[in-house]
C-alpha cells in the first residue's frame, strides 16, 4: 500500500493543471475558481486570471483595452504546458466576463483537448462543472426561410433570456435577423455539456447556411451563460464570413454600442 501510494504521488506530480479565471465585471463572483475545482483533477495546480476589468471606469469606456489580455492566453497556455508532457496537462476555464471577450477567449483556445469548463452557479454561489443531464431541448430557428444574398445579417441567440427585437432594430436598422431561441431557456438551462455541444452545433450550422447564401458579415447577439458563449467561440470556424460579437448595454441609446471582430483564418 505504501508503494502504491508513492507511485500515485509520483504520477500526480508529473501532471500539471492550469486554472484560468476570466474576470470582467465590476462586481463579479468573489469566490476564486480554483477553490471549486474538483478534487478528482490531480496535478500541480497553477491559477491565473484574465482580468478584463480595465475596460471600465463607471461604464465600459475602453473595450479595446482588454484585447492584449485576451491574446496573451494562448501564450500562457503554451508556457504552462511546456513544463510537462501534453497528455499530463489539463486546462480548466471559468469566468464571468463581457460576452464578446468570452467568445473571443473560446476562439483562442479552440485547439485545447484536455479542457474542463466550469461556470458560476448563482443558486449555490459556487463554481460548478457542466455535470447536468441533457433535457433534449434545442434551439427553434427562424428567419432563414427567404434569406438570399444578404450582405450583412444579425444572428440573435436567446438562452438566459429573450433578445428583444426592438433593441436590434435600433442598433442594426434594416438588417435581416436570424433567430435561435431556446423556448424554455433560463439562467440555469445550460448545465449539460452534451446539451451545450448540441446547441453549439446548431449555431455553427446556421453560420454555414449563411455563408452558403452569400452573407459577408455576421453580427452575433448572445443572451447566454458564460460557459455556453465560450463553447460557441470554440466551435466557430474561422473560415466562415467575418463575425462580430456585440456587447449589450441596457442604458445606452444604442443598446449594442461595441463588438469584437473575431480573428478570421490566417490571422
Amino acid at each position: 500500500l505504501v508503494w502504491q501510494g508513492w507511485q500515485e504521488y509520483r504520477a500526480a506530480q508529473k501532471k500539471r493543471v492550469l486554472i484560468v479565471e476570466a474576470r470582467g465585471l465590476r462586481t463579479g463572483p468573489g469566490r476564486p475558481l480554483q477553490e471549486d475545482v474538483p478534487k478528482a483533477v490531480v496535478g500541480r495546480r497553477e491559477a491565473r486570471v484574465l482580468d478584463f476589468r480595465q475596460i471600465y471606469e463607471t461604464d465600459i469606456t475602453d473595450p479595446e483595452l482588454g484585447l492584449d489580455e485576451a491574446h496573451s492566453l494562448p501564450g500562457q497556455i503554451r508556457q504552462a504546458a511546456s513544463a510537462t508532457d501534453r497528455v499530463d496537462f489539463t486546462l480548466i476555464y471559468g469566468g464571468v466576463a463581457p460576452v464578446p471577450y468570452t467568445f473571443l477567449t473560446g476562439v483562442l483556445v479552440v485547439d485545447e483537448d484536455s479542457l474542463i469548463v466550469m461556470d458560476w452557479d448563482r443558486a449555490t454561489e459556487r463554481w460548478r462543472s457542466l455535470d447536468g443531464t441533457d433535457d433534449g431541448e434545442r434551439f427553434a430557428t427562424s428567419g432563414m426561410e427567404d434569406l438570399q444574398n444578404a450582405e450583412e445579417v444579425v444572428v440573435a441567440v436567446s438562452v438566459s433570456y429573450k433578445v428583444q427585437a426592438a433593441n436590434i432594430h435600433i442598433a442594426f436598422p434594416g438588417k435581416p435577423i436570424v433567430w435561435l431561441i431556446l423556448e424554455n431557456g433560463s439562467t440555469s438551462s445550460h448545465w449539460s455539456a452534451d446539451k451545450q455541444a448540441a446547441l453549439a452545433k446548431q449555431f455553427l450550422d446556421v453560420l454555414g447556411v449563411l455563408e452558403g447564401r452569400g452573407t459577408h458579415r455576421i453580427n452575433v447577439i448572445l443572451a447566454a451563460p458564460n460557459s455556453l458563449v465560450f463553447r460557441f467561440g470554440r466551435t466557430y470556424d474561422r473560415n466562415h464570413p467575418p463575425l462580430v460579437v456585440w456587447q449589450y448595454e441596457r442604458e445606452q441609446a444604442i443598446p449594442y454600442p461595441w463588438g469584437i471582430l473575431m480573428p478570421p483564418g490566417g490571422r
